[in-house]
């Protein structure tokens, strides 16, 4: 798609959450197809935005393009201009644009015409569709590459073991290769105690997600999974209106179940008591595209969202207000529970249900290891849609579940527990 065919410009963004090796696959293509581009390769990061004109000048000088010397003394503004004029020719050029997380500084640097190809790498998950680009999402590897890459890593490790830490980490290619060096450098760990160790510890603070055990990084790029995701974080302020939207859907997405499909139905759902539907809608929509554009949510569909196992983690570990917290969890679980009530009256079953059984199954178990006050509606609802699946057994668990509590909440002789036992038959 970027290759120098037609000679207009030509723009691909690589997009996705951090660590999933978005500057790595530009490097790589840059390895493989730069000898198509006769004016050559050049690397723009904009990590620092105040500092890209610098490296775009710096590009035009003797050891880039040769369009000007330091004897010619002109100033940033010509020698910017003057690569921003050779840009507009129709020599092929490909220019990598690395960690470019917002719209307006792309759209300013993208030249409008003439031969160069463009390659984006950003955590931004939504671009507007104004923009003359082509957007190429990353998502984690699959359990099969995973365990293959593993196997690269740490010769060790046997299929089903590497699968199983694969899971563990979700797939992200940053963490495999930090697990993976990890393992091939403390052979004394056998991989079963290091799952142990994953399992128990809090996952993201354990040494060998923290780089410890990994010294060289092929793209100069932090080999720490916290930090990784905190270049996103930190710029979600509680000062900013936008942001404070963002952080109360962060935070009641993170009480669903990771890696599972969330409906935007859903979350409009759970913001929609106190607003008007038109303000929901907004607001909704507000909050989304702040979340995609730091890369904490992928988009699974145009009606989906979706979110990785290991940036819920991180998110629980680092959103601090415990109040927010706790406000999102009440209003995610009083959700469910009016959804399945109206679903159940629409179809008279819960055999289907309007979102993943996952996250019914996650916000259930959930409540009921904190003893909330809607574990029993939620173990019976839980229940009740195991035995139309007819998976009788593990409805009984939580039926029981659904009894006792309401017995503890409500007292032995209420409405509450009569109708679990009933449930139970």
């Amino acid at each position: 798609m970027l290759l120098p065919e037609t000679g207009l410009p030509k723009t691909a963004v690589i997009s996705g959450m951090g660590g999933l090796g978005k500057t790595q696959l530009a490097v790589e293509y840059a390895y493989r197809y730069g000898r198509y581009y006769s004016g050559g390769v050049y690397w723009i990061s904009f990590a620092e935005e105040e500092n890209v004109s610098d490296v775009i000048a710096g590009i035009g000088g003797s050891r880039g393009m040769k369009l000007y010397q330091p004897a010619d003394k002109f100033t940033l503004a010509e020698q910017v201009a003057r690569v921003q004029a050779a840009w507009q020719e129709s020599v092929p050029r490909l220019l990598i644009f690395d960690n470019c997380e917002d719209e307006l500084p792309a759209a300013a640097w993208l030249p409008v015409s003439g031969g160069c190809s463009v390659l984006i790498t950003s955590r931004r998950g939504h671009w507007s569709p104004e923009m003359p680009l082509q957007e190429i999402p990353l998502a984690a590897l699959s359990i099969t590459e995973s365990v293959i890459f593993l196997q690269q890593l740490a010769g060790q490790l046997s299929s089903p073991e590497a699968a199983a830490i694969a899971k563990e980490v979700g797939s992200l290619p940053l963490a495999l290769q930090l697990a993976g060096h990890y393992l091939a450098r403390q052979k004394q760990v056998s991989p079963q105690d290091y799952l142990v160790q994953l399992r128990e510890e809090l996952l993201l603070r354990h040494d060998s997600l923290q780089g410890k055990f990994s010294r060289y990084s092929p793209t100069g790029h932090e080999l720490h999974v916290a930090r990784t995701f905190a270049v996103s974080f930190d710029q979600l302020k509680a000062t900013e209106c936008d942001d404070v939207l963002a952080l109360r859907l962060l935070a009641q997405i993170i009480c669903l179940a990771p890696n599972e499909s969330i409906p935007l139905t859903l979350l409009h759902t759970m913001n929609s008591a106190a607003e008007a539907a038109y303000a929901v809608n907004d607001k909704l929509q507000t909050g989304v595209e702040r979340l995609l554009s730091l890369g904490f949510l992928g988009p699974g569909d145009n009606k989906n969202v979706i979110m990785h196992r290991l940036l819920v983690l991180f998110s629980r570990d680092h959103l601090a207000d415990e109040l927010l917290f706790s406000e999102a969890q009440n209003t995610v679980e009083a959700t469910l529970i009016h959804q399945l009530a109206g679903h159940r009256e629409t179809d008279d079953s819960l055999v289907t249900l309007p979102f993943s059984a996952a996250h019914l199954r996650h916000v259930t178990n959930q409540s009921l290891a904190q003893e909330s006050e809607n574990a029993a509606s939620l173990a019976a609802l839980m229940g009740e849609h195991l035995i139309a699946i007819a998976d009788y057994e593990e409805a009984r668990s939580y039926l029981k579940a659904a009894l006792s509590h309401s017995e503890k909440q409500f007292g032995p002789n209420s409405l509450q527990r009569a109708k679990a036992a009933v449930q139970m038959g």
